[in-house]
């Protein structure tokens, strides 16, 4: 392996890293996002004390 190769491979790897880390991050903001939504409850349920 020479230089080129390595340099070649390493910048092919920081590449799809740096894509996975983006997609990843955005992927687990959606679930944050849709738990917060539809699956946690409500403070509004827990405050109410009417019950």
């Amino acid at each position: 392996m020479n230089i080129n190769d390595f340099l070649l491979t390493v910048s092919i790897s920081l590449t799809a890293g740096i894509a996975v880390g983006y997609l990843a991050r955005d992927f687990f903001a959606m679930l944050k996002r849709l738990h917060a939504k539809y699956i946690k409850r409500s403070q509004y349920f827990e405050d109410d004390k009417s019950l």
